[in-house]
Parts: structure tokens; C-alpha cells; sequence
């Protein structure tokens, strides 16, 4: 089911209402059972209860087992959530490699395994849990509540990738308040303004120069390049802003995961900006766990690179990922290497530092947006001097834009709280407006969110 359609809304209104009109001692639930029917219309519901059933019985043997079976315990656990990443992640890719295309006779699999919905994001949130769990974070253990930190639908696609302290200590302690209600639609709305109207524009102008950048001129291909970056800051922040709209329609006040970050001053910077709980995931349960920076200099180095690469894996199963994670690694590298202070206070230093971070940025992008290695190779080669192809010059250019306007606009956003909380017998109404119409645009264009695919 999914979030740009009537239907998903429908869906939302009919367990809204039921939601509030029944007990809070059975609301929990009533979100358990329409998760699962949320991931059952999407996704293969057997696996995924199949996953939470292990991890529940893994979380019960570390919690209650003495400190060292309860560390092996806890190894064997994300040893197993890894491997079962990686095989539902990689294994299409290897069987179609030539070496074991020619193992078959050279005939290459006519089946493919499919990928769980979702996979990448509840394969990291559990390993998350589990690992609080063995350090005491966790103090409550209940199944009713584990099921649904794991299949809160709202979240559920494409994150935020929640913690134990983010949303499991909140469960059925939901706030029904005006300022959830306003602010929560105000957040859909948002999120279907930057998808449907910009992003999926943005998609329709720069598309085709991905699949033949030779054709196009370096002016087109550097101009891609830049659209790209704001393409997907619209697409997955307004996925973002849709999933914690949701969120608190039911009482549920979700992680930020984006932060303006194309203001910022350094790749340091902007990774605390940018996927935030993705960024802070992969600092607090694998970066510092290899010692992050209080090592020897050598491995302090290692372990970010190691850390960025292993993000990029986490995306994709290609070269190109792999690349796109190991030059985010170089690019923070660089930068402790050389000094680099994080914020600068003078205006015209400011805008070189932003120009900076957003260039490489975007650069690296390449990687990330491009089908395949040589299709990437092409595009940069192309920089140099490429074909006649123009990109409409104008028409992306004021798209992008908007991406550095709203991203702007929705951080002072709690600036406008007591104003939009003063007006919310306009704004709602009116925003529900808004939605019906954006809804309309975002089906009849049909373009699903970039992160849908990890």
C-alpha cells in the first residue's frame, strides 16, 4: 500500500477514528493489528513475524543470562540479523555473477528471490535493540510492546530507524493534543508538497540523462549532478515528513532525520543533518564499538572509513554504493586530516563552505543515482565536453531551489508554534484540502519514494 494513494489515507482516517474511541489500555493493539495488515497488503507478513519471533527470544535469553553467555548471545544474534541481511540483499546479484551463471551451465537463473519490504531498516533497528538490551538501556520487556516498536507501519518502509529510547518507551503513552493533531497534518501536507510537486518534477526534467549522459553537456550533466542532491532531499524528507505526520496523528512524536542540511559547513557537519538516525545508528553501534577515534591514529582512520563503506553496502549491493561510501569516508578523513572546524561565523565564508560541502556532495551522488559503474564513469567523463542535449536550465534550477527554501522553512517551523496552534480551525481543514489535492497529483504521476527500494 502505498503512501501517495487514496487508499493509505483511507486506511489512516478508519484506524484514526477507531484509535481514539477505544481505551488506551487497547490502543496499542489496535496499531499491532493494523500494522500488520498494512505489511501484509505490502510486504511478506509471515517473514517479517517470523524475524520478530527469533529477535524476541534472543532479547529474553541476553536479558535474563548472566553477563558473558549473554555477550555470546548477543554476537551469535546480530551475526544472524547480518547474514540474513546480506542474503535476501546480495544473493540475486551473486547468482547472477558469471562465475556461478557458469557453474549452472551458463544458463542464468529465470527466478529471482525477492527482497523483504523493508529489510535494511528493521534488520538495523532490531540489531539496535538487542545491543541496548545487553548494555541495561532497556528496562520494560514486553512482547505486545516489541511487536509494535517493529512494525509501527507509519515508520515502517523507510524509517526513521527507531531506538530503544526513541519510541519503545512511549508506547501507550500517547498524547492526544492539538499541538499533535495540527502540526501532524501540517507534516503530511509538507511531505506531499515536496514529493509530488517538486520531486517528482524534478524526476520528469532529470531522468533521461541518467540512462544516456553522453548525450547531454556538461553544463546539463553538472547541472544534474546539483538537481540530484535536491531530487533526493525532497523525496526522502518529505517520505520523512509523511511517516512522522502519521505518527502524531496517533500521539507518537518520531526522530527528526533531517536537519537543513544543505546549509552545513562540513561533511562532519552535514552527517548530522542528513539520515539522521541512520548517521547516529552507525556511530553508537559500529563506529565507537571499533574503538571510533580513541585509538591510535591509523585505526581511528580505519574505523571511519570502515564505517562510511560499510553505509554505502547497506544501501545497495553494487559497486557503485560501495564507492558512493568509501568517498564519504575520504571526504570526513580529509577534513580531520587538514583541520577543518565544523561551523565558520564569517557570511562570506560561510556561503564557500556550503558551495564546498554541497559540490562533493553532489559528486558523490553520482554514484548513488547512477544505474550501474559505467554509466557513472560516462557522466563524469562527460563533464569534460558531452553531447547537444540541454536540460530545461530554468525549470530545474527553480525546482531545486526549493530544496534549500523549504528545508529552511521546516526548521524554524517550532518557531510558528503558537501561531499555527492559534489558527489550527483553519489549518486543518485547509490542510486536509491541500492533501486531497496532492494526493490527486502524487497518483496520477506515480513515481515511488528512492528510498522504497532499500
Amino acid at each position: 500500500m502505498s503512501f501517495l494513494s487514496f487508499e493509505f489515507f483511507c486506511f489512516v482516517l478508519v484506524v484514526f477514528i477507531l484509535y481514539w474511541n477505544l481505551p488506551a489500555r487497547l490502543r496499542p493493539t489496535l496499531l499491532i493489528a493494523a500494522s500488520l495488515v498494512f505489511y501484509a497488503l505490502s510486504g511478506n507478513l509471515l517473514h517479517l513475524l517470523a524475524v520478530v519471533a527469533v529477535n524476541w527470544y534472543f532479547i529474553l535469553l541476553i536479558a535474563h543470562k548472566q553477563a558473558p553467555v549473554a555477550r555470546k548471545v548477543l554476537v551469535l544474534a546480530v551475526t544472524a540479523n547480518l547474514l540474513h541481511l546480506a542474503f535476501f540483499k546480495y544473493i540475486n546479484s551473486l547468482l547472477a555473477h558469471p562465475a556461478v551463471i557458469s557453474l549452472f551451465g551458463g544458463n542464468e537463473p529465470l527466478w529471482r528471490i525477492a527482497q523483504p519490504l523493508a529489510i535494511s531498516f528493521y534488520t538495523f533497528q532490531v540489531i539496535g535493540f538487542l545491543v541496548d538490551v545487553s548494555r541495561g538501556e532497556v528496562q520494560q520487556f514486553s512482547f505486545r510492546r516489541f511487536l509494535l516498536f517493529m512494525v509501527f507501519f507509519p515508520h515502517m518502509i523507510a524509517g526513521p530507524i527507531l531506538r530503544s529510547r526513541d519510541f519503545y518507551k512511549d508506547i501507550a503513552h500517547e498524547r492526544e493534543t492539538d499541538e499533535n493533531m495540527t502540526i501532524g497534518a501540517l507534516l503530511i501536507a509538507v511531505g506531499l508538497f515536496k514529493k509530488a510537486v517538486l520531486a517528482d518534477a524534478l524526476a520528469a526534467e532529470t531522468d533521461d540523462i541518467w540512462l544516456k549522459p553522453r548525450e547531454y553537456t556538461a553544463k546539463s550533466l553538472l547541472l544534474a549532478a546539483g538537481a540530484y542532491s535536491a531530487q533526493l532531499y525532497l523525496d526522502f524528507s518529505g517520505l520523512i515528513d509523511i511517516c512522522r505526520g502519521v505518527s502524531r496523528l496517533f500521539g507518537y512524536e518520531l526522530p527528526r532525520n533531517f536537519k537543513a542540511p544543505y546549509l552545513a559547513h562540513s561533511f562532519s557537519d552535514i552527517w548530522k543533518h542528513w539520515h539522521i538516525t541512520l548517521s547516529l545508528w552507525i556511530r553508537d553501534y559500529l563506529y565507537i564499538p571499533l574503538g571510533g577515534n580513541r585509538v591510535s591514529s591509523a585505526r581511528a582512520s580505519f574505523n571511519l572509513l570502515a564505517a562510511m563503506t560499510l553505509s554505502g553496502i547497506w544501501h545497495g549491493d553494487t559497486w557503485n554504493f560501495f564507492i558512493w561510501g568509501l568517498l564519504h569516508g575520504l571526504f570526513l578523513l580529509l577534513e580531520k586530516q587538514v583541520g577543518l572546524v565544523p561551523v565558520v561565523t564569517s557570511y562570506s565564508a560561510s556561503i564557500l563552505r556550503i558551495i564546498y560541502v554541497f559540490v562533493l556532495w553532489s559528486a558523490a551522488f553520482v554514484f548513488f543515482r547512477a544505474p550501474d559503474l559505467p554509466t557513472a564513469v560516462q557522466f563524469f567523463a562527460g563533464m569534460g565536453g558531452g553531447g547537444g542535449k540541454e536540460l530545461a536550465v530554468t525549470q530545474v534550477l527553480r525546482l531545486s531551489v526549493w530544496a534549500f527554501l523549504l528545508q529552511a522553512a521546516v526548521l524554524y517551523l517550532p518557531s510558528y508554534r503558537d501561531y499555527l496552534l492559534r489558527w489550527k480551525w483553519i489549518m486543518v481543514p485547509g490542510v486536509a484540502l491541500v492533501v486531497m489535492i496532492l494526493l490527486a497529483m502524487a497518483e496520477h504521476a506515480s513515481v515511488q519514494f528512492i528510498y522504497h527500494q532499500f
